[in-house]
């Protein structure tokens, strides 16, 4: 079953050692004979001296490993290590990379100049797939995991059924290569319509779209007109045939619908390597490959699941938004499906707090848009999105264009702040969007709720910064969201180093009074040409959705209801200022509907829970739903990774309390010590402990301690207390750590010396015996 994947499998390895051994046993059994590693135990081929003299250095046969791309150079250097030691007379190179026949012949070469009395092979990964293939039992034995995860994930549709969500990852997986949203459904749509049609044996095209939408269970049905296009193009590409309006597979096509592009096992691969990596980094430390491997399973079930019903819920919005009638479904909460999965993942785990830390890192890398990690997961969520689309392939490039030209879109603060501010995740993609969106003559407008909740954030930002000035220059990409809290001071961090210049960026945001939005206005009128949303409503239904909001904000967060007091006022008044605007122009016989654009979950659930006072279509689109709207247009012009940014967005990052950030800026400030970003949470119970022995032993509430150390109060000692906290988390300082590294690094450079001292030795021992 996995012709053609072993060389993936073979070039995807991240893991030298069990390569090594890979190669040790391939190499022992191809030859039938005993083979030296070099470097297990660096011992550089010294422990198969024969037994005819202490000194005598010469081997039957070496072999020698490498993972690094730079062949050459490592070959080399491997060569002159090997060469101080021993005189092999069979020498066998093995490398992961691919390698030209001639370039293995120059490499061969090479080793035949530094140890001319040895005979030397070299295998590339090509080399060492075609022998693997021979011997499949020995890439079992040391790949079964990457093994497991081809055939569960890319090879079982063989055997029979398929769940939509494993089918959608498979299709997901196939379909990277194309960067075009509508040549990309166009990749889904070809492939699944073959698949189809091999189960069916013989169908029309009406068949094939009934089918394929109840297999894909998509938000939309296909349409048969679709459908019949794509059989037309697989037509033409030789592998269906039409006769009397049914369609069957020629020979070929039954072969292609079985076919699975190595392409698609390697991205499967390389993300398992890349979210291993995220999760090292993470904790802290490599988890034993037995307990990866149980994660790794559970969390492509939990992506599969995730991604799906993110492409359902963005695409039931834009369904709902195109028909112009009734609600869409209430969208499935996606951080929910997240703790889901993380729940999973920790029951796999030994003991509870590192089930905790392990749940904590998939929350995050689901939460911080950035990394390889955030790549991945998000080129691989963009095709569940693309793939939840093939339901809208017969609405017009035309249709959209006019109905998005018949919305006046109200910028939410989340969109606001991510345009004024650089260093927010979205900021690009946000700017490309709008953007978009006024290239087709869209009009966009801005509450003064919003604009006075911005200003209030620049009004409030001096004070995050004086506390986090001494972090300038120490932060950047995830750090920037998870010290602070601020969108304006991020911003600050991000485009400087210079302290001096704070004034000066703070200047051009700040009104004469904590609320004065004048020159917010000032800045989106002149680059957006904003407009005013009117700001008439009923104060009732204000009131009505201030309660619903705030409700779910005690129910969703309640640990951190307090930061949100008040809020929810400002949503409600903007969702009745925007009912009134829209009763407005109904009356006046307009076609033009006001929506708001925000990716705030708990205003889409105020959009559905008060549609008869809102009227239709929805009240709220999101952005993820505008960006892939606005995808469908051609000469929309996105830049790199825009529509992954926007489709990619499950919730904030690292919502941290006021002592748990400031303990964390202390920390990360002092460089004494080094935490792993999970172990926060640790961090905040222990603090937490500390925090209530010295409430009780000053006779004070718990809170006003806490109040005094976010403070920095010197009476209450927050060094001490952070201290003694990380050392109850087993946080060592960072002296330690380096010191422990460094030990470790000296012993193996030791060993490297002891076998150079050996090997002068032997050449002195032997050139006096010649004498």
């Amino acid at each position: 079953m996995l012709d053609g994947f072993s060389s993936v499998i073979i070039e995807g390895e991240t893991n030298y050692l069990r390569f090594e051994r890979f190669c040790h046993a391939l190499c022992e059994r191809i030859e039938n004979r005993d083979f030296v590693p070099t470097s297990q135990s660096w011992d550089l081929g010294r422990d198969a001296r024969p037994a005819g003299g202490r000194h005598a250095g010469s081997h039957a046969a070496v072999i020698c490993a490498t993972l690094n791309r730079e062949v050459d150079e490592k070959v080399r250097n491997d060569l002159r290590r090997v060469a101080a030691t021993s005189s092999p007379d069979r020498l066998i190179y093995c490398c992961s990379q691919q390698l030209s026949e001639r370039h293995a012949d120059r490499i061969a070469g090479d080793i035949r100049q530094l140890l001319p009395k040895a005979s030397a092979v070299v295998h590339g990964s090509n080399q060492l797939a075609a022998l693997a293939e021979k011997h499949r039992d020995l890439l079992a034995k040391y790949y079964q995991a990457e093994i497991s995860t081809i055939e569960t994930n890319l090879l079982a549709f063989r055997e029979g059924h398929e769940p939509a969500e494993t089918k959608g990852l498979r299709l997901a997986l196939m379909t990277f290569g194309s960067d075009d949203a509508r040549s990309l459904r166009k990749a889904i749509s070809s492939r699944a319509v073959i698949e189809v049609l091999a189960r069916l044996g013989t169908a029309t095209a009406a068949e094939v779209a009934h089918k394929l939408s109840d297999d894909l269970r998509l938000p939309k049905a296909l349409n048969s007109f679709y459908v019949a296009e794509v059989l037309a193009e697989v037509e033409r590409s030789g592998y269906a045939l039409q006769s009397a309006g049914s369609w069957k597979l020629t020979s070929q096509g039954e072969t292609e619908s079985q076919r699975i592009s190595p392409d698609a096992a390697q991205e499967l691969l390389q993300g398992r390597s890349i979210i291993r990596s995220a999760l090292h980094t993470s904790l802290g430390f490599s988890l034993p490959d037995s307990q990866f491997d149980a994660i790794w399973s559970s969390l492509l079930d939990t992506l599969s699941e995730l991604f799906y019903s993110n492409g359902v819920a963005v695409i039931s919005a834009i369904n709902s938004f195109l028909d112009q009638g009734g609600s869409g479904a209430e969208e499935t909460s996606l951080e929910h499906l997240i703790e889901q999965g993380s729940a999973r993942i920790r029951a796999t785990t030994a003991t509870p707090q590192l089930g905790e830390d392990i749940a904590q890192a998939i929350n995050d890398m689901f939460t911080e848009r950035s990394g390889q990690a955030f790549d991945w997961l998000a080129r691989v969520c963009e095709r569940f999105v693309a793939l939840c689309a093939l339901g809208l392939e017969t609405t017009s490039a035309d249709e959209v264009r006019r109905l998005l030209r018949r919305h006046q879109l109200v910028l939410d603060t989340d969109i606001v702040l991510s345009l004024l501010c650089e260093a927010e995740p979205a900021h690009h993609a946000i700017r490309d969007v709008v953007a978009g969106f006024r290239q087709l003559g869209g009009t966009l407008l801005v509450s003064p709720s919003v604009l006075e909740e911005v200003a209030y954030h620049a009004h409030i930002s001096d004070r995050e910064y004086q506390q986090t000035k001494h972090l300038i220059g120490k932060l950047s990409g995830l750090d920037l969201r998870r010290y602070l809290n601020n969108a304006f001071v991020r911003a600050f961090h991000h485009i400087t180093k210079n302290p001096k210049h704070w004034a000066l960026y703070l200047r051009q945001f700040l009104g004469n009074s904590k609320r004065d939005y004048t020159k917010v206005l000032h800045i989106l009128q002149s680059e957006l040409a904003v407009q005013m949303l009117p700001t008439t409503h009923r104060e009732e239904f204000a009131r009505q959705v201030a309660t619903f909001i705030r409700e779910l904000s005690k129910a969703d967060r309640p640990e951190l209801y307090e930061h949100d007091i008040g809020r929810e006022g400002r949503d409600g008044r903007i969702m009745a200022c925007i009912a009134a605007a829209r009763e407005q122009k109904r009356a006046g016989g307009s076609d033009v509907s006001i929506v708001l654009l925000s990716s705030s979950g708990r205003l889409r659930r105020a959009d559905h829970r008060f549609r008869k006072e809102l009227g239709a279509p929805e009240a709220v689109l999101s952005f993820k739903g505008l960006s892939y709207l606005l995808s469908l247009v051609p000469n929309v012009a996105f830049g790199a990774g825009t529509l992954r940014q926007a489709l990619f967005d499950f919730g904030e990052t690292a919502a941290l309390t006021d002592v748990e950030r400031f303990a964390l800026r202390v920390i990360k400030g002092s460089e004494q010590f080094s935490i792993p970003w999970v172990k926060r949470r640790a961090l905040q119970d222990e603090l937490d402990k500390v925090m209530r022995r010295e409430a009780e032993m000053r006779g004070v509430p718990v809170d006003k301690v806490k109040q005094q150390f976010v403070a920095g109060d010197e009476n209450i000692q927050p060094v001490k207390v952070i201290a003694e906290a990380l050392r109850n988390v087993a946080i060592r300082d960072q002296q330690t750590q380096e010191l422990i590294a460094a030990r470790r690094k000296i012993r193996c450079l030791e060993g490297e010396l002891e076998a150079f001292r050996e090997a002068r030795s032997f050449d002195t021992s032997t050139n006096q015996n010649t004498e």
